[in-house]
């Protein structure tokens, strides 16, 4: 234990959180002198054995030690806790256990784990892979194996500060199926796979995880994804337990209390959306329906109803036959051979052949080109008053210049939406707006309100005005205010990782997809020193444009709050203020009404219909600022005030969806509207690496 200690205190990297390190520092000022601030209660230079000796030997079971024994059979109560419908027996340990006898039959010390440390806390590796890593092996490593992509990122104690070195090991592997569309029990299936490994895995690595080793295997619809982190020095043994431990997959008898125990916990979680927020349960109902893996809750706990461990075991047998490509990145304090001979072993449980790189499972998003799609989801939490939207649009960014004015432009309107629509107006106490950037596909910019003051309905109207408005004014910001909202963007960018996982996790963000852009955020530095005002506008235009033509929104309605659908497709109506799409179709009816078949007309601030050359009549829609251009089949709109910046969107009444969307309902809307999938290729811009 001392040798641990002293290990884990000569390698502490830099943390991931510097105020949170700066926290704990300044609550250490108030126990220790300045000087010792630093080791404080997590070293000591001299470890005093004989005083470890006494207070190990002051430990009595007998009276100091509770303990807690659950049992779903147990009857013999004596307490009933006086708030909660528990009961329980509480008794004397010594009454229940012989505590002399049981003390007696402990035969030396408890696990041995000493081996699993290095003795001496140097780097193995002799040789650095230079500033990213190099591609070493793109062939079969074994019979009938998938083709390989190794990728490895070896340092040393030369290596830069900004690529922290450590005499640790992180080895990641990511095993893509072909590309397919998974059903809800394959997602399933996949799901509880992921579990009963974590569940085997956290005892049959006890050992390894006190020596600082680590390891997951996480099997989802598109393929098996693995991780192994630790020391060099044992970094094959952990592999081994970690194989065998799949082996074990096989095993009915053994396995089944345990899949059972998974099984009933899985139920749970799905069944528990009183512990998710409305936004939560949005953005879920969303995902389910546009991505291509997407499954909602609902269909998964249908599938859960009837599965069973042979059903598991047989489709996990499934999963590894299937014909494979894996791609790979060791990082750390390994060499070029022990890359090759750890990922050799990992992959001979592979039965499998060779896959085309094109044919490798990614995960995509639906487009649905210049159409909306809007999806009704009541909150399933009955009590609860709030309602919530969220509206996301896709957008294929592949230049660093847009993807940086993009990073710009969602800092701006997740500001705006908090401001305004959060603090001013009161709409809810969730809102904001985030950027996803994508390695290998659409990046996506959502945009989120959660409350109880008002209806879905008037929530999406606010988010939509929001962004046309802030399309217009953005010509107006200065640029003192500019370089503020760059200078937030380039900070990230320019910020180093701070330990050896860091610098995995930005290595493995480009290895796993395929991008391998490993300059990804040179490339957007450069971008930033010549973006400009009208980049950024051209990129709010883009957003502008989609979230009032083309977008995704799911609506979450609080059951408290009354809504209604009219029989016409092509209406919504929620709440007092309805929604945005039939607010602009009565208007624009009653503009026909009154103004005759005239081409043009606009509706002014002050409420006045300007009726082309006809003369004007009094608006019964209030104050709200909008042009309409073309005839009434074209539906086409521009805010009045920037006309020429904002351009002609496309505001037909969106595709209504009931949600939760089922996969299979999901297909037969996309194939009735001609939807199809975004494309899967590199954001890298003109730098990619193709190994």
């Amino acid at each position: 234990l001392a040798h641990r200690a002293e290990l884990r205190f000569d390698l502490l990297e830099r943390p991931s959180q510097p105020d949170q390190e700066a926290s704990d520092l300044a609550a250490r000022l108030t126990m220790f002198a300045s000087t010792d601030a630093f080791s404080g209660d997590v070293a000591m230079d001299d470890q005093d054995y004989d005083l470890v000796a006494e207070v190990l030997g002051r430990l009595d079971c007998a009276r100091g030690v509770n303990v807690i024994v659950m049992d779903p059979g147990f009857q013999d109560f004596n307490v009933t806790d006086e708030f909660y419908p528990i009961k329980y027996r509480l008794t004397w340990l010594k009454d229940e256990i012989d505590v002399a006898q049981l003390s007696s039959n402990v035969e030396g010390p408890g696990a041995d784990f000493g081996s699993l440390l290095p003795a001496v806390a140097t780097a193995a590796s002799t040789e650095s892979s230079g500033a990213f890593p190099q591609l070493i092996a793109k062939q079969s490593v074994v019979a009938n194996s998938p083709a390989v992509e190794l990728w490895w990122k070896g340092q040393s104690r030369s290596e830069s500060v900004n690529w922290p070195p450590a005499p640790t090991v992180d080895l990641r592997l990511y095993i893509h199926t072909a590309s397919r569309r998974p059903t809800p029990d394959e997602v399933l299936l996949s799901e509880l796979i992921s579990d009963l490994i974590a569940d085997l895995l956290s005892e049959e690595l006890a050992d390894f995880a006190l020596a600082d080793y680590g390891a997951s295997v996480d099997v989802n619809a598109l393929g098996i994804s693995m991780q192994f982190t630790g020391y060099a020095s044992s970094m094959g043994s952990l592999i081994e337990s970690v194989v065998e431990v799949l082996g074990h997959l096989a095993e009915q008898g053994n396995l089944l209390p345990r899949f059972r125990r998974v099984v009933a916990a899985k139920r749970r979680n799905l069944a528990a959306v009183e512990r998710r927020m409305p936004v939560e349960l949005g953005a879920e109902a969303l995902m389910a329906a546009v991505v291509s893996t997407g499954v909602h809750r609902s269909e998964l706990a249908a599938a859960s109803k009837d599965v069973t461990l042979t059903k598991l075991q047989n489709y996990l047998e499934t999963v590894l036959k299937r014909r494979t490509r894996v791609r790979a990145l060791a990082v750390g304090d390994v060499n070029k051979d022990q890359a090759r001979q750890w990922s050799q072993r990992v992959l001979a449980i592979l039965q499998g052949g060779s896959l085309p790189s094109d044919k490798a499972a990614h995960t995509q998003v639906l487009n649905i080109h210049q159409d909306s799609l809007l999806l009704r989801y009541p909150n399933p939490v009955q009590q609860s008053g709030d309602s919530a939207v969220v509206v996301k649009v896709s957008a294929l960014v592949p230049a660093p210049r847009q993807q940086l004015a993009l990073l710009v432009v969602g800092r701006i309107l997740g500001d705006k939406v908090f401001t305004e629509l959060r603090t001013k107006r009161q709409l809810g106490y969730v809102a904001g707006a985030a950027v996803a950037d994508a390695k290998m596909g659409p990046w996506a910019m959502l945009i989120y309100v959660q409350g109880s003051n008002t209806s879905a309905g008037e929530m999406d109207r606010a988010i939509r005005d929001l962004i046309a408005d802030a399309s217009g004014q953005i010509w107006s910001m200065p640029s003192s205010a500019v370089e503020v909202w760059k200078a937030g963007v380039v900070s990230e960018l320019v910020d180093q990782p701070s330990n050896a996982a860091e610098v995995a996790d930005r290595l493995w963000s480009e290895v796993m997809p395929g991008a391998v852009c490993f300059d990804r955020r040179q490339q957007l530095l450069v971008a930033a020193a010549s973006l400009t005002l009208a980049d950024i506008a051209e990129s709010m235009k883009m957003i502008s444009d989609a979230v009032l033509g083309s977008s995704y929104t799911v609506w979450v309605e609080a059951a408290t709050r009354g809504t209604s659908v009219s029989d016409s497709e092509q209406t919504v109506e929620t709440g007092a203020g309805g929604s945005w799409t039939n607010k602009l179709e009565r208007r624009l009816q009653w503009h026909q009404d009154h103004c005759g078949p005239c081409v043009v007309g606009t509706l002014h601030a002050a409420g006045r219909e300007q009726c082309c050359d006809q003369g004007s009549a009094k608006s019964p829609f209030g104050s709200e600022t909008l042009a309409r251009t073309g005839d009434m089949g074209s539906r086409g709109i521009e805010v009045a005030e920037h006309p020429r910046r904002l351009g002609e969107v496309h505001v037909d009444s969106p595709v209504e969806l009931s949600a939760p969307l089922k996969v299979a309902d999901r297909d037969a809307v996309a194939a009735k509207h001609k939807w199809d999938w975004y494309p899967f290729e590199s954001g890298c811009g003109e730098a990619v690496w193709d190994g």
